[in-house]
């Protein structure tokens, strides 16, 4: 892909979190082809709109890819009016590039005009101070008359001299603080901080609302598998499924998966000879990272493998359901009474 200067941009910046979190419902498939599409719209400026076409770009089968597209995908292009497919928050990042590069190269500009003009000045000083036969210039004369010192012949001022001429014509400039940034580093500092502040900002916002989403979704399987529907999401509640989902990237079925873990447990179920009650609250599921692992090896958890809980959202599109007027997800078959928490929209991660 290149500039409107001609020049070629040969990446784009990508955000991991955003993507891991914009992606955390795809199979791995889905999001294979994913990172396919989004590099050839880099390369290309635009992706057809046919399945054939975009199967053989993302080089899977047709079939697999209309499943990918079908459930996941179509979602994160549109169709502009060319008639090419593109996602725009990769369209909004190939923008910022281009009128980033323009604005460089507008610097640069200036820079070596700037330095053309010091050169100018430096030869004109220089053309004041001495003729061309070497003999100094007639405002110096005056100066040298004073000391008893008569032209000398050489181009090189004698010590004295110099020591006046020093005086009356070299100027020191106080450094200029406005002037334009001369490196990448200060190119960086000066503008990306306010060209990318609102856009990280909105994108940290995202995120914030898609952990709280991963959490409400943990605790409504909490409430239903262990028979709790008068529970409540607290704050402390939250934040234990939020660290947990912080250790794994979002992974919200490996959780789900260790709640399955943990009801074969005789221990936290109170089948165990010497538990004297259920421990079955998410304080101590959750408890740490080790807990979290022991469970989804008593689930037979496979990564990588949604869990069915989750399957089920996404096949009636949950995620693309805004939530409702109490900022609570969409209602699912099984789910128990909803709670506080507040879902996001899952929006794009590219």
């Amino acid at each position: 892909m290149k500039t409107g200067s001609g020049q070629p941009v040969v990446a784009f910046l990508f955000w991991p979190s955003d993507f891991m979190v914009g992606t955390m419902f795809m199979s791995a498939s889905a999001r294979g082809i994913y990172i396919y599409l989004l590099c050839h719209q880099w390369e290309k400026g635009g992706l057809p709109d046919d399945p054939a076409e975009l199967a053989e770009l993302a080089t899977v089968e047709l079939s697999e890819f209309q499943a990918a597209w079908g459930r996941w995908l179509h979602r994160k292009f549109t169709q502009g009016q060319d008639g090419l497919l593109r996602n725009d928050k990769l369209e909004a990042v190939r923008q910022e590039q281009i009128e980033y590069r323009r604005q460089q190269s507008g610097r640069g500009k200036q820079g070596a005009s700037d330095s053309e003009q010091m050169a100018d000045r430096g030869r004109a000083g220089a053309a004041a101070r001495w003729q061309p036969d070497g003999s100094t210039a007639a405002i110096h004369g005056s100066q040298m008359a004073a000391h008893g010192s008569p032209p000398s012949p050489s181009p090189s001022p004698s010590p004295e001299l110099q020591k006046t001429t020093t005086k009356a014509f070299v100027k020191f400039e106080k450094p200029n603080l406005t002037r334009e940034p001369k490196t990448v580093l200060d190119t960086l500092r000066q503008t990306a901080t306010h060209a990318h502040v609102e856009a990280h900002a909105s994108k940290a916002a995202a995120r914030e609302k898609l952990m709280r989403f991963g959490a409400t979704v943990v605790f409504t399987y909490w409430a239903t598998l262990f028979d709790h529907p008068t529970a409540r999401m607290d704050d402390k509640r939250e934040r234990r499924i939020r660290s947990r989902l912080v250790e794994n990237n979002g992974n919200v079925s490996e959780v789900l998966y260790a709640l399955d873990g943990a009801l074969k447990d005789d221990w936290i179920m109170g089948r165990d000879q010497q538990s004297t009650k259920k421990y079955d609250g998410l304080d101590t599921i959750l408890r740490d990272r080790a807990q979290v692992e022991r469970f989804t090896a008593g689930a037979r958890w496979t990564p990588g493998v949604d869990h069915p809980y989750i399957a089920r959202m996404n096949a009636e599109r949950v995620a693309t359901v805004e939530p409702d007027a109490q900022g609570q997800p969409p209602a699912v078959a099984g789910a128990p009474p909803r709670n506080d928490p507040a879902e996001p929209d899952p929006g794009d991660g590219a």
